[in-house]
């Protein structure tokens, strides 16, 4: 268990990391404005969604044209990939949410922006996990 954790750790630490950490960014700027704009029209979890799905395009080609570059099988097989791992995603992006803003935040006593928090802290839970899947099933060299 030690050598696995200590090559998790590498992998948090390295360039490929930060240069994902910076287009996750990127692409989260666009997630959280998609929410932002939607929100009054659609409602908080809805807008969630598809602000989370605007992102998820900025940041397939952000991954792999700055990150991982292409992968070993066909486009269809990667943005397939991309879903999967996007989907589990945005399961933990909305359920933070939700728990931030509907317990965490108000047992805090915030009252202000708290849609906005709530969805700040959302939208960076799954960064861990979103990393290590699209390193390793979006766009790895292997084949399956």
């Amino acid at each position: 268990m030690p050598a696995m954790f200590d090559s998790l750790i590498k992998e948090f630490l390295s360039a490929q990391f930060l240069r994902f950490l910076v287009s996750g960014t990127i692409a989260a700027i666009f997630n959280f404005g998609t929410r932002y704009f939607l929100q009054p029209y659609i409602g908080y979890t809805l807008a969630i969604v598809i602000g989370y799905l605007v992102g998820m395009v900025v940041a397939f080609i952000l991954y792999e044209h700055e990150v991982f570059g292409e992968g070993s099988r066909s486009r269809l097989m990667e943005v397939a990939l991309f879903v999967a791992v996007t989907a589990l995603a945005i399961v933990q992006t909305v359920i933070v949410s939700l728990v931030f803003a509907e317990y965490v935040l108000p047992a805090m006593g915030v009252t202000e922006h708290v849609d906005d928090i709530a969805h700040f802290f959302g939208i960076g839970a799954p960064v861990f996990t979103s990393f290590i899947g699209h390193k390793y099933l979006t766009f790895s060299r292997e084949k399956i």
